[in-house]
């Protein structure tokens, strides 16, 4: 071979071998900006999903927190104070709470003795103060006593004007479609949802309950019950003070003497 074959085989060589240099070359920068990028999209990914998780975490807590409108705060005679829902005329003289767990069997009875006649007192005069607790959670699987607190508390956050119909309304549904105490499956949030339907509430409302946005308050109100001398279920206060003796059911006619010593002490 002539010294100007070997010559150009060199050059062929060494070009072919710098265009490999370059396209190696080439390929790491590539490689590299792929890796940066993909870094940036990942990094971008879990700040993303953390100020998701954090956000849900906020609503979260604003939901626990959040209390529904038109609480009003009625106090025993020893001064502790409870916070419910009010019917009847802010003057009235005469005050009557009422504590229940929906899923109390008691109250159940309790209801069919004198739930109409407690309905009808605002009528009467009589400011009624409807007080849902969450004693029983322990005695149903998906502590519906919690669950139908919140929800009652929806459908009175939506219906704060007037005489709070769907409010008693829906008090009295659970009543009539109560489960038994321990004693197997209890209504789901959505059909709770269907009897606040059926008891006038609004979509929002409906909502609300499916969304248990007041889970939080019924947990509040419990405890505020109890340090209030609250032990059992139903239990009725006129004007601060106990009717009938702890571990009974008050009765109409107890209640109506109450109501008319209450208000011949006015």
């Amino acid at each position: 071979m002539s010294s100007k074959s070997a010559s150009m085989d060199r050059s062929s060589r060494e070009a072919k071998l710098e265009a490999i240099r370059k396209q190696n070359a080439a390929d790491k920068r590539r490689q590299r900006i792929i890796t940066i990028i993909t870094v940036a999209v990942i990094v971008a990914l879990v700040a993303a999903v953390g100020i998701a998780i954090a956000w849900a975490a906020g609503q979260r807590d604003e939901q626990a927190a959040a209390d529904p409108a038109g609480l009003v705060t009625v106090a025993n005679a020893d001064g502790e104070e409870v916070r419910g829902f009010a019917v009847g005329p802010e003057d009235a003289d005469v005050t009557l709470t009422l504590f229940e767990d929906y899923i109390c069997p008691a109250c159940g009875i309790f209801e069919q003795q004198s739930g109409e006649y407690v309905d009808a007192l605002p009528d009467e005069g009589v400011r009624v103060v409807y007080h849902p607790v969450a004693f029983l959670d322990r005695a149903s699987p998906d502590e519906y006593s919690t669950r139908t607190a919140a929800a009652a508390a929806c459908v009175a956050d939506d219906d704060t004007a007037g005489d709070r119909t769907s409010l008693k309304e829906f008090n009295a549904l659970l009543f009539v479609n109560q489960p038994g105490e321990g004693s197997g499956p209890t209504p789901t949030d959505e059909q709770l949802a269907d009897l606040a339907a059926q008891a006038g509430a609004s979509e929002e409302a409906q909502q609300c309950i499916v969304d248990g946005s007041f889970e939080g308050w019924a947990d509040r109100s419990t405890r505020a019950a109890q340090q209030a001398g609250v032990t059992g279920t139903p239990t009725v206060w006129v004007n601060g003070e106990r009717v009938g003796d702890e571990g009974t059911i008050a009765t109409t006619e107890q209640i109506e003497a109450a109501i008319a010593a209450a208000r011949e002490q006015r």
